[in-house]
């Protein structure tokens, strides 16, 4: 049996047994491994996952939140179809707030404040331009000194059209959704708009602060998801990597809020730690006992870290901090849903998706860096890419945290026309093909091949090649038993997950071995 919750039968296709500790196994002998996804538990139970969704309650998030809340069940029910057994709990990246600081979040959210209006990015400047585009009862909101400050120099715009609403209805029409609100911030009637409030149809007053499959109360993510988007200013600085290293630090440093009771709590030894960030700014995480000025709380990519004299800790504490979590450095993940430069994308801020990627990614990148860090009283307003969900920053940091976790860490993009659905299914697979994985028994006898097959229900086979893109490595793997006194454990990964119903057959010829 793997030691990894995986159903594994063995058999002897030359037709021979073996048997106890006290048999001499026999060389040349191919074994044939077989995983069934639907069902990857055994006696040593399920495979287990403690998972900290950081998310972003900050003024700008409040259509990516109602975004996340509609695609989470997917995200739930691709480990539920697996029988994982799943441990969830969320902070926010608020860490000036001491309700917030790393603590589990598990209130339901006020009402969206007015600056969670609905607006189409558009380049305008009177009322004309917006319903020359739009329609009628569409207006501007233009920057002041607007013919100056419309456009900031990566191209990214600081103007919007804004529908002037009459009605919920009119509202609900416009954006084919009955919960659509039409609302008057301050009782100004020029400033009236459209609004989706907080999606918590349903969801109890009193959330659980952990929800796990063994209380079966995972289905309440998409309540405890939602964080609020705050107007308030202790918000607005967003520190997700300290607040997710405060809230699963087990043995806190002198100086920062101590949450060790609530991560012994929450992490199993014998578990994977997957922490997930979602936010459409960079993170701007201080070292212990410096402070910041609030006029550069929204232009963290301009900082420095200490190690360059700068305010910020470094991304490779961080690293280093969150993966000392678990003795077994390998069971930690690590996921981000944040802005990047969009492939693909046929306006001024994205890049083709040609031969030319990475040169146009790297210099797309120093634009918007250059354009956030300038003079310009708007510059602060540059934005790397934007979607139907509003605008994101480069998340520089938390793509630099991601690759440095390696095979260990996946990123998307968040701004994506087709919501949080396609990220979340990126990053579940990835999740899925590291904890999900096979255990070698034995050697691979030096010189021979390992034969990594998949089998579809109908009994038709497809062999997986190596390395390749949707195919299979073989890793080292500390919690895989060992193959010889000195000689760690293997696994085969795969690169990507069988559906249900499939199975994997593993072939390989093991070496003599004398007993």
């Amino acid at each position: 049996m793997s030691k990894h919750g995986v159903s594994v039968s063995m058999l002897l296709v030359a037709g021979l047994l073996i048997g106890g500790c006290n048999e001499t196994p026999v060389g040349g002998v191919v074994d044939t491994l077989t995983i069934t996804v639907a069902d990857i538990t055994n006696t040593t139970g399920k495979i287990k996952l403690d998972i900290v969704w950081v998310i972003d309650n900050s003024v700008s998030m409040c259509q990516e939140q109602n975004s996340l809340a509609n695609n989470v069940d997917t995200f739930v029910e691709k480990f539920a179809a697996l029988n994982l057994d799943l441990r969830m709990a969320v902070i926010t990246t608020d860490v000036l707030t001491e309700a917030e600081q790393g603590n589990f979040h598990c209130k339901l959210p006020g009402q969206f404040p007015p600056n969670c209006i609905e607006r189409e990015v558009h380049k305008c400047l009177k009322d004309e331009d917006c319903s020359g585009k739009f329609g009628p009862q569409w207006v501007c909101d233009e920057p002041t000194n607007g013919a100056i400050n419309l456009t900031n120099l990566n191209g990214s715009i600081n103007s919007k059209c804004r529908y002037l609403c009459d009605g919920n209805d009119q509202c609900s029409d416009l954006y084919g959704d009955p919960d659509y609100k039409c609302t008057t911030p301050g009782n100004d009637a020029a400033e009236r708009g459209c609004i989706l409030p907080p999606d918590i149809a349903g969801c109890p007053t009193d959330l659980p602060c952990v929800l796990t499959t063994e209380d079966g109360n995972i289905d309440l993510f998409r309540c405890v998801a939602i964080v609020g988007a705050e107007q308030a200013p202790n918000p607005q600085f967003e520190q997700g990597l300290n607040a997710a290293l405060w809230a699963l630090d087990t043995n806190p440093s002198p100086g920062v809020p101590d949450r060790s009771l609530q991560a012994k709590n929450f992490i199993r030894k014998d578990a994977y730690q997957v922490i997930i960030f979602i936010t459409d700014e960079d993170d701007c995480s201080l070292a212990t006992g410096v402070s910041l000025k609030k006029d550069d709380w929204n232009r963290c990519v301009c900082l420095k870290t200490t190690d360059d004299g700068g305010p910020l800790e470094p991304v490779s504490n961080f690293v280093n901090k969150l993966k000392s979590i678990n003795a077994d450095s390998s069971k930690v993940l690590v996921a981000a849903i944040v802005g990047d430069v969009s492939v693909g994308s046929q306006d001024s801020l994205g890049c083709p998706d040609d031969d030319q990627l990475d040169q146009c990614l790297k210099d797309k990148r120093e634009l918007f860096q250059k354009s956030k860090c300038g003079p310009s009283a708007y510059a602060k307003n540059s934005y790397v890419c934007e979607s139907v969900a509003g605008q994101a920053e480069w998340g520089s940091r938390y793509l630099e945290l991601v690759n440095r976790f390696g095979v260990n860490g996946v990123a998307a993009n968040i701004c994506n026309d087709a919501g949080f659905g396609p990220a979340l299914d990126l990053i579940s697979e990835k999740i899925l093909t590291r904890v999900v994985r096979v255990c070698l028994p034995r050697q691979v006898k030096p010189g021979t091949e390992l034969y990594v097959s998949k089998v579809l229900p109908n009994g038709e086979t497809t062999q997986l090649v190596q390395n390749a893109e949707d195919g299979f490595t073989v890793e080292t793997a500390t919690d895989c038993p060992a193959l010889g006194p000195d000689i760690g454990g293997k696994a085969v990964f795969l690169k990507k997950v069988l559906a249900a119903g499939e199975q994997l057959e593993v072939r390989y010829e093991a070496p003599i071995v004398a007993e």
